[in-house]
């Protein structure tokens, strides 16, 4: 606790604002951005973690003091989301929508592996429960790399070599349908979640959960709102489907993936 306690005395955000390559709109001032949004998620992850742990405690009166460590557990917890929104807000429309990936990721390993939180991405992989199987935790882990270097296709293509080794993987199957729909691709999005929702009937509701989080998020985000639309088309919720592409024509009417999805209802 006390290497995390000095690592928070220097919010995240300010490290990245007084950075000369913060200041400039250029992709290393971006790379920079989505590294310290990294080190947030990892630094968040451990605390939550350690929450959770002086929590348990508590609640089962092994330990004196652990109120008083929750409190300042719960202030260090604030603080970090504070600085994760400030970066969150310095990063374009698309690239925002991409740190959601990755917070899906990293929570989904960890509810997962049964655990609140995870100290880091190496930690969600090398934990994941999937039987101990080191193999398929290393795939797990690539693709959870590719998605950490915005490389949703890769990521996606990774997610369908493990369902071909493990087909009973079903947050493979979840978040291949995940990566490809956010990288443009909806039939092969259709598919990796109808595989999903085949291993899991509840990933059904999960399927556009994520995807009605983006907009809230993001309200000016057309993007956002045309992902969305294909969520809930894949499910076969088409009015709501309509609605979303409405949603995102009103925000850019030049938007060509809104537009498709108008047509794909209409020749359903």
């Amino acid at each position: 606790m006390k290497a995390t306690t000095r690592l928070l005395a220097i919010p995240l955000f300010l490290i990245c604002i007084t950075s000369p390559a913060f200041s400039q709109e250029t992709e290393p001032g971006l790379r920079d951005i989505h590294r310290s949004l990294g080190a947030n998620r990892s630094l968040l992850a451990r605390l939550k973690g350690d929450w959770a742990r002086h929590r348990l405690l508590e609640t089962q009166g092994i330990q004196s003091g652990s109120m008083r460590e929750l409190e300042n557990l719960n202030i260090k917890i604030k603080a970090l989301e504070a600085d994760r929104q400030i970066l969150f807000n310095r990063l374009p429309q698309a690239d925002q929508s991409i740190e959601m990936m990755k917070d899906l990721l990293a929570e989904r390993f960890a509810s997962k592996n049964g655990s609140p939180a995870l100290a880091s991405p190496n930690t969600a992989i090398a934990s994941h429960a999937v039987g101990e199987d080191p193999v398929r935790s290393e795939m797990h882990f690539k693709a959870l790399a590719d998605v950490q270097d915005n490389r949703l296709l890769d990521a996606a293509h990774r997610y369908e070599e493990i369902l071909l080794n493990y087909p009973d993987d079903v947050e493979a199957a979840l978040l291949a349908g995940h990566a490809y729909l956010m990288a443009g691709h909806v039939r092969k999005a259709e598919s990796a979640y109808t595989q999903a929702v085949k291993l899991d009937p509840e990933n059904l509701n999960e399927i556009t959960s994520f995807y009605e989080n983006s907009p809230l998020e993001n309200p000016n985000d057309d993007e956002a709102c045309a992902n969305l639309g294909f969520a809930y088309w894949i499910v076969g919720k088409l009015d709501r489907a309509h609605e979303a592409f409405r949603d995102a024509l009103s925000l850019n009417p030049s938007n060509t993936r809104a537009q498709e999805g108008l047509t794909l209802l209409k020749n359903r």
